[in-house]
């Protein structure tokens, strides 16, 4: 196992400017630690000079008043605005391009879409599209509550019939009964506990007009997109294709190849290939042309502040490698792409538990580290803290903490197919599995991990100092920063 800390020795030799830069943004903080005051002295420090000398810091900072500056936003909207906006995003994220495709020869489709064009200027239509709307409702409400039997069926299995017997009986403790047997079958069943828990949560949602609401504002309004009423159409008619979780708890879902990956897509996009893989099509070539016009996300996180120092060392010293991978898959060299991205791909996943150890409280530690060269001695397993020393990239996913932090099915992909087709071609056993899809899945792999790795890193610094900076602070300054952006009224 390569020594990390000589990653992070050799870069900063390289960049000695910015050791300085971290020193004077920690004594900084320090001073903030032990002398609240100051806080009150720096709100008469200007914007510039605040730029100028938390060099570090304020980079984090900003970040965490744009998301101030997204919570003020979402504030000043009226009630009805929410409602349109929420509305509008569910209906455009979740009713895809194939999907109106295939309904526009249905007739009652048709007659939806018709009303809703035509309620843009006769308000009368409204009531009968409300009135469509809630009747198909009913009908997606029992769909789901039907898909959340057949998912309790299989939760409960043998124990099914007994829990209803007790659910239905006059036992004053039944409902601890019945949480009892819940929790003991959950510690075997937690994914399939979670997806019924979901579904409840959308039948809610879907009851109380979460998902979509509609009203005069939402058939009369105009966007950018032109297939907006087409999309409302199809929410009106088939409610039911609001929920997520209705797609991914069918049982064909179960054989898709790329489960852990969606969580990166849009949701349309998502949605489009489990329906593809439903109707029995082949799906392997899709990031083949995801990738055909370049690498978006995965040259975002190289970019990202984050992943180099002082921020973390995910990408320190694998930049050049990943553009190198990337290169050579894009001019078809497919084998040393594949062994590059296969290399990449476990020292992504290393570097990532390494700053999550470092991170964490030593109740959450996931690594043994010895102190003076910070080389894995043991893996500490999350259920009982003891510690394995079989140091493999299986075990670390398997039984740390690395297994509540990335998702479950990537952890399973990786260890059941990933990982033994990673041997094969490392070891020079098979010289024949690097061919444009294979190739084409690593990079998918490569881009979850560093997506996934960016996001963590990136809310551990920002609520690593919002527990530093107090919130009226945080305030002043939001409030500073809009005024500074407000143009500056001249003397006529």
């Amino acid at each position: 196992m390569a020594d990390r800390i000589d990653e992070f020795i050799d870069f900063f030799r390289e960049n000695p400017s910015l050791q300085d830069l971290i020193r004077q943004d920690s004594r900084t903080l320090e001073a903030i630690r032990s002398h609240p005051e100051i806080i009150d002295q720096m709100k008469n420090t200007s914007i510039e000079d605040m730029q100028k000398t938390m060099h570090v810091i304020w980079p984090v900072i900003r970040d965490i008043l744009n998301e101030r500056e997204k919570i003020k936003t979402l504030e000043k909207i009226t009630d009805i605005d929410k409602e349109y906006l929420s509305s509008v995003v569910f209906v455009t994220s979740f009713i895809d391009n194939l999907l109106i495709k295939d309904l526009s020869a249905d007739v009652k489709y048709n007659e939806i879409l018709s009303l809703v064009r035509r309620a843009k200027f006769d308000e009368s239509l409204f009531v009968k599209i409300s009135e469509i709307y809630s009747a198909n409702k009913i009908e997606s409400l029992s769909l789901l509550q039907a898909r959340i039997l057949e998912l309790e069926k299989k939760f409960y299995g043998n124990q099914y019939e007994n829990i209803n017997k007790i659910k239905e009986s006059n036992n004053n403790d039944k409902l601890k009964i019945v949480e009892k047997i819940v929790r003991k079958l959950k510690e075997d069943k937690k994914e399939e506990y979670d997806s019924i828990e979901r579904l409840k949560f959308d039948i809610h949602s879907l009851k109380n007009d979460l998902f979509l609401k509609i009203t005069k504002y939402l058939v009369s309004n105009q966007t950018s997109d032109k297939l907006l009423d087409k999309r409302i159409a199809a929410a009106i008619y088939q409610p039911f294709r609001l929920s997520l979780n209705y797609y991914i708890t069918d049982e064909k879902y179960s054989s898709l190849p790329i489960q852990w990956s969606l969580n990166q897509l849009p949701v349309s996009t998502a949605i489009a290939l489990l329906r593809i893989h439903k109707d029995g099509k082949d799906i392997s070539n899709y990031f083949a042309g995801k990738y055909k016009n370049g690498f978006k996300e995965i040259e975002a996180c190289i970019g990202s502040r984050y992943m180099s120092p002082p921020y973390s060392l995910m990408i320190c010293c694998k930049k050049n490698a990943i553009k190198e991978s990337l290169r050579c898959y894009k001019k078809k060299w497919h084998y040393p792409a594949m062994c590059g991205l296969l290399a990449l791909i476990e020292g992504s996943i290393w570097t990532f538990a390494e700053f999550v150890n470092r991170t964490s409280k030593n109740t959450q530690k996931i690594l043994e580290q010895e102190n003076d060269t910070q080389k894995i001695s043991a893996i500490i397993n999350k259920k009982d803290g003891t510690k394995n020393t079989n140091i493999s990239i299986g075990t670390l996913l398997n039984i740390s903490r690395m297994n509540d932090i990335l998702d479950e099915k990537f952890i399973r992909f990786f260890c059941d197919e990933f990982y033994n087709e990673r041997n094969l071609i490392m070891h020079g056993d098979n010289w024949n599995e690097a061919d444009i899809t294979k190739t084409a899945k690593k990079i998918a792999v490569l881009e979850y991990i560093l997506l996934e790795s960016e996001k963590y890193i990136k809310n551990f610094w920002i609520n690593h100092y919002k527990t530093i900076w107090p919130e009226a602070y945080l305030d002043d300054l939001y409030l500073r920063i809009m005024k500074s952006k407000q143009p500056k009224k001249t003397n006529k």
